[in-house]
Parts: structure tokens; sequence; C-alpha cells
């Protein structure tokens, strides 16, 4: 097909979108259907190009995805070697696994099927992850598989097979989104975009030669689409059920300024800047995010200041014009046979790089006393109930919760051990598993860690009804309203014998201390934010007034607390929100006085 200046005007205008989301959320809320854009304008270009060749006769399968391969893979197979380069550099020694996971499943075209399964594509832990935005070039060489064999095989009716695939998948997300509550599975999944793609190829089917009613119409068309998208990048935010359904009003918009002619619109979109922007386009995509999630990652912090920014955009400009004039446009004219010789080994080096990387890096690898949560972990999100503290009494005794409760397995161990007790524990992240807590009230990207937890719910159940002391740990941030209701439910249906104690827990941090100090001896005075637990622990404090079998025990206080982040100089947390157990052991000496008489006044009372 004939160039257009005004598709470029389209991919620069996609990108800039995505670029602003990615800089700050905030700033512009629903820029990522700049993403959604790139797929209608790859399927209204892509069916071009195909329904030509096959309509003349002179489409061939290898040919095309060769041309898709040279086009696509060099600039990102050596996107994937230097972000593997820098980041195993940067990254602790801890986070290297996830790194490495991902650079094998990006150099397969498979990342999105890794995203799928973890949280949301807007959390924070995601937005350090310099290869997170692979996720859409995965969908993208995965669709080009689908997209030829489609067209070839039902060339005749191919505008009907796209219109019924449409409907019926854009049927079938939104089901997944809005009744099952699968947003984060859909976000990141191939079959759920597909209709993105298809819009794009339905407008070049009905409109090959585009549109045209008219000057005065035209205007009012595209103005009206132009509209529409720029209001999409508005309405739509992380927390809508999105793709689905909601995903229709950017698409047609974006399909409709394609094959609109005619009209002010196309002609902004066709000047020499954003034409400029729109070449570079692809490559632009592939180096803004690494930059990004690098810094935040160094930083522990997703706000990026102005300096931070310049450096985004100039080193992502600058490492975007060589990727485009010395890669982009060199493989494209590459003989295939060349082309294999440097594809092939940059692939291996790649994998080998990755397989090797914790070998290579081995001399940054912190003592898992202070870098890992391992004890206990067995009874950690997993239907096996363990025992601790006294190894020869059997105590009806149960530790319950959430993450904190695993990070104080060691703490309740050592102190039952010392003290002749015994306890039995089963824990599970984010929610404890506990009746009452409501589907309803768990936000979108927490929901995976919901429904584990409700798989443990019958088990801690068991646990509660056949036990005399009941220990609750919960991370100390505001909870879900009916988490707190589920846990007074607890309090008041406790049996005669029965005593809660309810754990304020240790403080959670804005920043990962390990990460930020880079080691685990304090190097500065950088202080480090509490998170706000008051809300929390005054409901904890409130319950243990108002229910005679319930006791709080405070853990908000002394070492922990002194020197944020620290305990004698010595990082205290493993993660911004968990203490290691250093630090563990550490509170173990400090409170076991304090608890021991809590446990004792409890024993008496029975």
């Amino acid at each position: 097909m004939n160039y257009r200046k005004d598709i470029q005007g389209l991919r620069a205008l996609s990108f800039i979108l995505v670029f602003i989301f990615h800089l700050n959320s905030s700033w512009l809320p629903g820029g990522f259907i700049g993403v959604d854009l790139f797929f209608v304008i790859s399927g209204f270009l892509m069916t071009t190009i195909i329904t030509d060749q096959v309509d003349k006769k002179k489409f061939n399968f290898i040919d095309f995805f060769l041309n898709r391969f040279k086009r696509i893979v060099p600039a990102y197979y050596f996107l994937l070697l230097l972000t593997a380069l820098v980041s195993a550099f940067i990254y602790a020694y801890l986070d290297l696994g996830n790194l490495i996971h991902t650079t094998l499943r990006a150099l397969l075209f498979v990342s999105n099927t890794l995203f799928s399964s973890g949280n949301s594509y807007f959390g924070a832990q995601l937005n350090e992850n310099p290869l997170l935005h692979t996720w859409s070039l995965a969908i993208e060489m995965q669709f080009y598989f689908i997209l030829p064999i489609l067209i070839y095989l039902f060339r005749k009716n191919i505008l009907v097979v796209f219109i019924w695939l449409t409907l019926l998948i854009t049927i079938y997300t939104t089901y997944q989104i809005y009744v099952l509550d699968h947003k984060s599975l859909m976000y990141f999944s191939l079959i759920a975009r597909m209709p993105e793609f298809f819009i794009g190829g339905i407008f070049s089917l009905l409109f090959r030669n585009g549109l045209s009613l008219g000057q005065k119409s035209n205007n009012i068309i595209a103005v009206f689409s132009i509209v529409m998208i720029f209001s999409c990048c508005y309405l739509i935010t992380e927390t809508s059920p999105f793709p689905g359904i909601l995903s229709l009003l950017p698409c047609i918009s974006c399909a409709v300024l394609l094959t609109i002619r005619n009209n002010f619109i196309s002609k902004f979109l066709s000047n020499k800047i954003l034409v400029y922007i729109g070449e570079l386009s692809y490559s632009l995509y592939l180096w803004h995010f690494p930059v990004m999630a690098l810094i935040r990652y160094k930083n522990d912090e997703y706000a990026l200041n102005i300096r931070e920014i310049v450096i985004v955009i100039l080193v992502t400009s600058i490492l975007s014009w060589i990727s485009y004039h010395f890669i982009e446009n060199k493989f494209k004219k590459i003989e295939t046979r060349l082309f294999f010789k440097i594809l092939v080994p940059l692939f291996l080096l790649i994998a080998a790089f990755s397989i090797s990387t914790k070998q290579i890096f081995i001399g940054k690898k912190i003592d898992k006393l202070y870098s890992e949560r391992y004890f206990g972990r067995e009874s950690h999100n997993r239907l096996n109930v363990q025992k601790f503290g006294a190894p020869n009494k059997n105590n009806k005794i149960i530790l319950i919760g959430d993450s904190h409760a695993w990070s104080l397995k060691p703490f309740f161990d050592i102190i039952g051990k010392k003290n002749n007790f015994s306890f039995k524990t089963l824990t599970c992240d984010a929610f404890p598993a506990i009746e009452g807590i409501q589907k309803n009230d768990i936000p979108n990207d927490k929901m995976s860690y919901y429904n584990r937890s409700r798989t443990l719910v019958n088990a801690t159940s068991k646990l509660i009804n056949s036990s005399d002391i009941i220990i609750l740990a919960i991370i100390g941030i505001e909870r879900p309203r009916s988490e707190y209701r589920a846990i007074e439910k607890l309090c008041a249906q406790l049996k005669n014998n029965q005593k809660l104690i309810l754990v304020n827990s240790f403080p959670t941090l804005i920043n990962n201390p390990l990460k930020k100090n880079r080691g685990i001896l304090k190097i500065n005075d950088y202080v480090y934010e509490r998170e706000d637990n008051k809300h929390t622990s005054n409901i904890l404090k409130s319950m243990a007034a108002k229910y005679k079998n319930v006791y709080l025990y405070n853990l908000d206080e002394g070492q922990i607390t002194q020197n944020s982040g620290y305990i004698n100089d010595t990082v205290a947390y493993y993660d911004s929100r968990h203490i290691n157990m250093f630090a563990t052991k550490k509170l173990a000496l400090e409170h076991e006085i304090n608890f021991m008489k809590l446990y004792n006044e409890i024993n008496k009372n029975k």
C-alpha cells in the first residue's frame, strides 16, 4: 500500500499517549489506550497488505513472516540483550530470578502469559520491571501467525468472519471481566486483544480506498473521533473494566481516523515532527519503558522528578535514534541467510546470559537472613499446617493471618522454644483466611490473593475451632472494611475457653531499605517514611477493649521504630513491608518478657 504520513502521525500520537501514561499515570489516566491504537493500526495495515497480495495471488506465508521478523525481531533482541545486561548490574540479587524469567519469556514472545498470572499491569512492582511493555509485542507477534491464515482460508468471507469474531470475542472478554473478575488475565490475553486488530481489518476491508463525505463532514467526523480518543484517555482509567466492550470506543475512533480522508486532523497528523516520531515509534516504544523502570527500581520510587524525566527523554531519544537507523533500517534490507546468521547467535547469547546471570553475579548475593523470608514457607499459601516452638509440646495455640503472620513465625518459634510452648500455623498473602471477607470489597489487583486465601478458609476454621489461643497478625495499612468486620465477628464468636491475641504489627515503610541502601549496613542518613497504620491500630485496640477474651499485643514499638528501616545500623527489612529474619530474631529477644507476661495472664484467666 501507499505510504501515508497521517498513519505515521497516528502512530506518534499513540506512542505519546503511552509515554505520558508511563511517566506518571495520574497525568493521563487512560494513556495506556495508545497500545490499543497501535493494535488497530497494525490490523488495518496488515489486512490491507495481505488481502492485496492474496487477491493478486502473490501472497507467500514465508515471505510474510520473514518481513515481520526482519521488522520486529532485531531491534527487539538488541533491547533484550542490553536491558538484561544493565538490569543485572542494577537489580538486587534476590530479584534476578524475576529478571531471568521475564527475559526468557520475552525472548520467545510469550511474556504476556507471564504477566497475566501476576498482579495488575498497574502495580508498583511491575512498573519496575524493564520488560513489562514486551507483553504488547508478544501479542502482536502471536497475532501475525493467525491473521494471514484467516485471510488465506476465508478470503471471500473474511469481512463477515472478522465481524463475527469481534462480536463473539468481545462478549466473551466482557463476561470474563465483569462476571468472573479476570481483568488482569484479559488485559494481557491475545484473544481479548484480537478484536482490536480485527476492527482495523474491518475498516480496511470496508473502505479500501478510504471514505470521503465532503470536506465539512470529513472534518466533523475526524474531530469527533480524535475527541473520543482523548476523552477515553481520561474517562477510562486503571480501575476500568478494560479491555472488553470498553475498548471498542477508542479502537473504532482510531479506525475511523485511518479511513476518513481530506480533513484537517489528518493534515495535522501529517506534519513533519509527528511523522518523524511515528517513524521512530517502534524504537521509541521499545526503549522508553526500560529507562523509566530501571530508574524507578534504583530509586525504589514510582514518581520521577524533573531531572529524571529529562534523562528519560534524552536517553530514550538517543537509543531510539540508534536503534532505528542502525538496526531497524539495516535489518529490513538484509539478505535472509545473513539475517539468521546474526539473529540465531544473538538469540543464544541472550538465553545463555539470562540462564547464567545468577552465577555471574553471585558476588551480589546477600545472606538470606537479611534478604529473604524463608522460615515457615511450607505453611504459607498452602494447605499444609506446620508446628513450631517447643517440639515436645502440643499446645492448642495457632498463628494465622496474612504475610505479616508469616514474618512472625520465627518470632513466636524462638519465644516458644525458650518458654516451652508450641503453636500451629497456616497463613496466606494479603488477606487472613477467615470467613466474612467480601469479594466485592477487594481491589482488582488483589483479587488473585483473595481467591487464594479463600482456599484456606476451611482449614483455618478447623484450626480456630480446635484451639484455645488464637494469634492473628495482619499488615497495619488500611484493610478492606469487610476484613475488619470479619475479624470482629471472630472476636464475637469466641468460645468461653478461647482467647484471641490481635497483633498490632511492625511498621511498614514507603521504600525498601535493602534496595535503596544497596546492602545490609547503613551507608547514609536517608529517613524511611512509614506507611500510615493508625486506622488499623485503632480498630484492633477497640476490639481488644470491647471483647472480654480478646487481647492486643503491640509490636509497633522498641528497636523496630527507633531507627526506621534499621536495627543497630543493620537493615531490618527485606522489602518495604516485611522485616527480615535478622530483625525478627532481634524482636523476639526484645519482646520475650512482655509477650510471656501476656501469655501467662491469658493462661491464668482460662
